[in-house]
């Protein structure tokens, strides 16, 4: 009779102690789901800070001068062709239709440096750019009219050379030679005119062009100095394209649809080099009208890019988050065994509040010093809360000690996985299967423990 009553004492004993380490692991997981709430929340104010800073940067980049991107420059001549219309009160009769020859440089070659400027508005950083372009080229003696079938001619002599320029507000001085001969560059594209193909940029007129097959090629060299935000865009309308593109900026961005051939990054700047043939892009060699349209992917150009971009960093920090959740909950879990104090479930989810405020003070200090100082200060703060709060709960110096430095460690790993780039996710990974094996380390034995 003693043993039964033994025996069912023990059973008891055991269904309680299951009981309990369920209902935590149920409260933990609880807790997981509902910090995710607040994180949610800083990520919405990561999104917010970001676009208050895009929106800084584009009110700058409006007075100063906006991503530039040039194209051309291309040669445009008048064209003609008899057309016959039918009317209910005169009959057929011909009309004359006018429209514009867009002609392609035979080969060009583009030289450029970029003298990057840091300007602030409030603590806001916006990268500015002055630019200093040259542009020789030649176009071919034989300026044929493509044949579509319509019977365009070249209307007598006169033309124009166009070059389209992303924001001419940036336009800060131009110099044109066409034939060794100094040309006057209008603002903008002139009188807008039926078929053509730039909607911004400067207008060159050439009265004394010939047409048709001269068989003489035009020479021309476009000096320009031009302000711009961020970003240079070239558009390699040659048959042959060459470009050269230096800056004393240290972390450049290759963008468009070509790579350069050949670079050269240090911290004291960079240079790189384009040949782009025309096979490469979609634009032809001579066409009528708006029958081309130059797309975004077929530009070749260099990015200024921040050698830290904060908010992409918080965002990297924010998406790890379960995983400092997990240990730090764990580490309650533990120590709650441990040292035999019972900690209640508001505890918990309090505990998982303050590894919140982490990505807030980490945000917030990001936009005023430099990303690694917000970083080792944030966790340092919020690891001193959790040392603070489980001295409070357990009442021992050890426990809060532990805390402490597992929250410490834990950051610190953070911070190496952000920093490892390439191999963030495997090294991601590997704590993952290491915190497993610590999970069920701890979880293998708690039947036993109750025995």
């Amino acid at each position: 009779m003693e043993e039964e009553k033994s025996q069912n004492l023990v059973d008891a004993v055991r269904r309680k102690v299951r009981s309990s380490v369920t209902a935590k692991l149920v409260v933990v997981g609880i807790v997981l789901l509902l910090c995710q709430i607040p994180v949610a929340m800083i990520s919405g104010l990561r999104l917010e800070r970001m676009g208050r800073a895009s929106s800084v940067e584009s009110e700058v980049a409006s007075k100063w001068g906006k991503a530039q991107q040039i194209t051309g420059p291309l040669l445009e001549l008048p064209v003609s062709r008899q057309k016959v219309v039918e009317t209910r009160k005169e009959g057929p009769r011909t009309v004359t239709e006018h429209d514009v020859l867009h002609v392609s440089p035979e080969n060009i070659e583009i030289k450029g440096s970029l003298a990057p400027e840091i300007r602030y508005r409030g603590i806001y950083e916006v990268i500015l750019y002055r630019a200093e372009l040259t542009l020789r080229g030649t176009f071919s003696g034989s300026r044929r009219v493509p044949d579509d079938g319509r019977n365009w001619k070249i209307s007598g002599e006169g033309g124009h050379l166009t070059l389209g320029v992303g924001d001419i507000k940036g336009i800060t001085d131009i110099a044109v030679m066409i034939d060794g001969k100094v040309c006057r560059a209008l603002p903008g594209i002139g009188v807008p005119r039926k078929g053509r193909s730039l909607s911004g940029g400067i207008d060159v007129p050439l009265p004394g062009t010939p047409g048709g097959n001269s068989g003489r090629p035009l020479n021309f060299e476009i000096r320009l100095r031009l302000n711009g935000c961020r970003s240079l865009l070239v558009y390699p309308v040659g048959r042959t394209t060459r470009m050269d593109l230096a800056s004393t900026w240290a972390s450049p961005s290759f963008s468009g649809g070509f790579l350069p051939e050949r670079r050269t990054i240090t911290p004291e700047g960079f240079s790189a080099s384009w040949v782009i043939n025309e096979f490469n892009r979609d634009c032809p060699a001579s066409w009528i009208g708006t029958g081309v349209s130059f797309s975004d992917d077929q530009y070749a150009g260099v990015d200024l890019l921040k050698t830290v971009n904060p908010y992409a960093l918080v965002a990297r920090a924010v998406s790890y988050d379960l995983l400092i959740f997990i240990i730090v909950l764990l580490f309650l879990l533990v120590a709650e065994k441990l040292c035999g104090s019972w900690v209640h479930p508001l505890q918990y989810f309090v505990a998982g509040l303050s590894l919140v405020l982490f990505y807030s003070v980490l945000l917030a200090l990001s936009e005023h010093i430099s990303f690694n100082a917000s970083y080792a200060v944030s966790a340092a703060v919020v690891a001193a809360l959790g040392g603070f709060y489980a001295r409070l709960i357990f009442g021992s110096l050890k426990t809060a000690l532990g805390m402490f430095c597992v929250m410490m460690l834990s950051y610190g790993v953070i911070f190496v996985i952000l920093r490892l780039e390439d191999y963030a996710l495997l090294a991601g990974s590997g704590v993952l299967v290491i915190l497993m094996a610590v999970l069920m380390g701890f979880t293998g034995r708690l039947n036993r423990r109750a025995e």
